[in-house]
């Protein structure tokens, strides 16, 4: 069985095809997190869900909204899609009272 996972950050491999049978989704993403790969822990062991760093899906579906979560069971030709969320942030520009160039 193949599996086609992609992701919008480096996890060694672009895409990558597993060839795994019998394979859950919480088994590929703690495989995929090892040293081997990408070296992250992409499921919380409090919650035991995937880190809200991460978005999961699968054949474009969130696996939140799957019946199984993150047992679903993986099929042939099935695409997993790892997607980093933008963090959010700031930038170090002065208060406007601070600055000096600007007219208020």
């Amino acid at each position: 069985m193949e599996i086609i996972v992609k992701s919008n950050f480096d996890l060694n491999f672009d895409p990558m095809e597993i060839k795994a049978d019998g394979i859950t989704l919480r088994s590929l993403l703690m495989d995929l997190g090892t040293e081997q790969h990408a070296n992250v822990e992409f499921i919380d062991p409090k919650s035991n869900e995937v880190d809200d760093f991460f978005t999961v899906c699968i054949n474009g579906r969130e696996y939140r909204y799957l019946p199984a979560r993150l047992d679903t069971r993986l099929s042939q030709g099935d695409e997993v899609r790892i997607t980093v969320l933008p963090m959010g942030g700031g930038c170090n520009y002065p208060r406007p009272e601070e600055r000096k160039d600007i007219f208020l």
